[in-house]
Formats: C-alpha cells, sequence, structure tokens
C-alpha cells in the first residue's frame, strides 16, 4: 500500500462509505486504504508447501473473491455512519450495536452534522472494549448507559484556528445536561450538577453514547432523554430555596399542633439525602419519563415530523 500521501482510495471509499476507523483524533486513520491497493488471490497459507513440486501458491483473481476481500478491508471498522444505507459490505450484526452520537457545536456549524445522530458501533471501539464514564441519571432510570469521548474532527479544529466558527465549536450543552450528577449521599457536593472539569469546561467534543447492557438505543431516545432531564429532572434536583412543608411543621410545632417527638422526627426524615431520594423516586424510578415521551411526540408530530411516530422508551426493551 502507497504512502498516506498519495491520498484515499476513491474507489474503496465508495464501497466502505460511511464506516469509520476513527472518531477524528487520529487523521491516519481517515486514511484506512490511500493509493492503489492490490488484491491476491492464495490457495495455501504456507508459502513454503510446494504443490506438484511449483511454489504457485497464488491465482487468478475472480469475480467471487471480491467480497471478502472487501469484508476484509472493513473488518477492524469502529463506527458505521451514513445518511445512505451501504449496501456493499455485509457486515456480522452480532460484532455491532446501534447507539448514538451528540454532536458539538463545531460539528453542527462546520461539518453540517445534525445535533443527535444514529451510528453503529463495533466491538472494536473502545467503548465498548473498556470502562467508560456513565451518566447517574440514566443508572437510576434503569439504563445504564456508556459515554465517549469523541477525537476532534480535522475541519473543525482549522475552522476554530482560522476563526471561521460563530460560536466555539468545543462545546457540547447536551451532554454535560446527560453527566448531571445524580449520587444523592449528603456528602456529595456534586449533586445536580456535571462535573465543570470534564463535562463543562469548554472543550467537549462530539460524544458516543452506548447502553451497557449492549441493547439499541437511538438518537432520538437520547434526545428525548436529554430533554427530560433538562426540562423536569433538572428542576427537581435543584434545591429548594424556602421549604414550605418545613415550615408549617415549625409553624405546628410553635403552636403545639403536633408533639416535639413528631416534630423532630419530621426533621429526621427531610435531610437532604432523603429528599434527594424522593427526587430519584418520583423523577427517575417512576413512569413520569414514559409520559414525558408521549407528550414531546405528539408535539413533534403535530410539527409534521412524521420520524418521531415509532419512537418508545429507551426502558421498554
Amino acid at each position: 500500500m502507497c504512502c498516506i500521501e498519495d491520498g484515499p482510495n476513491e474507489c474503496l471509499g465508495h464501497l466502505l462509505e460511511g464506516y469509520q476507523w476513527t472518531d477524528g483524533g487520529n487523521p491516519v486513520s481517515e486514511y484506512k486504504w490511500a493509493s492503489n491497493v492490490v488484491v491476491l488471490r492464495s490457495r495455501s497459507y504456507d508459502r513454503n508447501e510446494p504443490e506438484d513440486g511449483e511454489y504457485k501458491v497464488f491465482e487468478d483473481v475472480t469475480l467471487a473473491d471480491f467480497r471478502p476481500a472487501l469484508t476484509y478491508m472493513g473488518s477492524t471498522a469502529k463506527l458505521y455512519e451514513s445518511e445512505n444505507e451501504n449496501r456493499f459490505l455485509i457486515r456480522d450484526e452480532k460484532e455491532w450495536v446501534r447507539g448514538a452520537k451528540i454532536s458539538c457545536v463545531g460539528d453542527i456549524e462546520v461539518l453540517g452534522k445534525r445535533q443527535f445522530r444514529d451510528v453503529m458501533v463495533s466491538t472494536y471501539h473502545q467503548i465498548r472494549s473498556q470502562p467508560q464514564p456513565f451518566p447517574t441519571i440514566s443508572e437510576h432510570m434503569g439504563m445504564t448507559l456508556r459515554v465517549f469521548k469523541c477525537g476532534y474532527q480535522r475541519k473543525v479544529v482549522d475552522a476554530n484556528s482560522a476563526r471561521k466558527t460563530k460560536r466555539h465549536p468545543f462545546d457540547s450543552a447536551m451532554s454535560s445536561i446527560l453527566m448531571i450528577n445524580a449520587n444523592p449521599e449528603e456528602s456529595n457536593q456534586g449533586w445536580c450538577w456535571a462535573d465543570i472539569k470534564n463535562w463543562d469546561s469548554g472543550t467537549e467534543p462530539t460524544v458516543l453514547v452506548t447502553r451497557s447492557d449492549k441493547k439499541p438505543i437511538s438518537a432520538k431516545q437520547v434526545e428525548v432523554l436529554i430533554e427530560y432531564i433538562r426540562g423536569v429532572v433538572q428542576w427537581a434536583m435543584e434545591p429548594d430555596e424556602i421549604d414550605e412543608k418545613y415550615e408549617k411543621m415549625q409553624e405546628k410545632s410553635d403552636n403545639d399542633e403536633i408533639t416535639a417527638t413528631e416534630f423532630f422526627e419530621f426533621k429526621g426524615n427531610n435531610t437532604e439525602e432523603n429528599r434527594r431520594k424522593r427526587v430519584i423516586e418520583e423523577y427517575m424510578k417512576s413512569d413520569r419519563f414514559e409520559k414525558f415521551i408521549e407528550k414531546f411526540k405528539k408535539e413533534k408530530l403535530a410539527d409534521g415530523d412524521t420520524t418521531w411516530a415509532d419512537v418508545v422508551s429507551p426502558r421498554a426493551g
């Protein structure tokens, strides 16, 4: 295979369209198959074993050899993402799972990508083979997700260097919402916030999301989950400035309407940790999410977006 300066092989680029060997951080992988590629047909793996006294190992390539050659060339791809279905490479579906990408600002403005994108993820990808961060909210909801930061896309980096982007390209507010901390322990000072060092620093690239149980999750399911967290859960998680119920119980105690024992029992049950656990039970483990999905779908369908018609809760599967 020729050196990378020769550029990518356009024919293989067409036949393997949509298959990716990188998340953007390693430009060399974008040229997985560069320049001219020579394919040979061998009858034996042992090149030292003569047949009929001759060391004839290679034969003419036939049209039937085209399929295994293409399969080999695409066998180590990590991701598949394409607007149009690739009908050339037949992948082993047991080795792939549906996931989603959440685009950073640069991918949207420079590359023209949608904010939420469907992708297929291979077993070769690090998100499936190595430990990854997981959102605690989704875990409380009964579906542990894995979140992987993709590499910076070269075109986005170049556009940022040339100051051609309207907004900061490496910002992903939606990813930050997904990673909001929902650890209920009272000692946890990060409740209701994403870790600013890792998820809200202004250096976030596009992220990849899959399920730990290897079940599929679609871009729309990730989108509606984030909308639910942003519009419902996050508000419920925020500490009340004035706890009206506590004030009423204090007033009843002062007026001797309840006993001191009853008041102190109430205080014991109304700790910050218990309040957080109630939020988890009422907003993360209940069916509020499914009700939100149905309302969200109706709004989308009313706006003419029929692609939402068959979307179901990711907890349904």
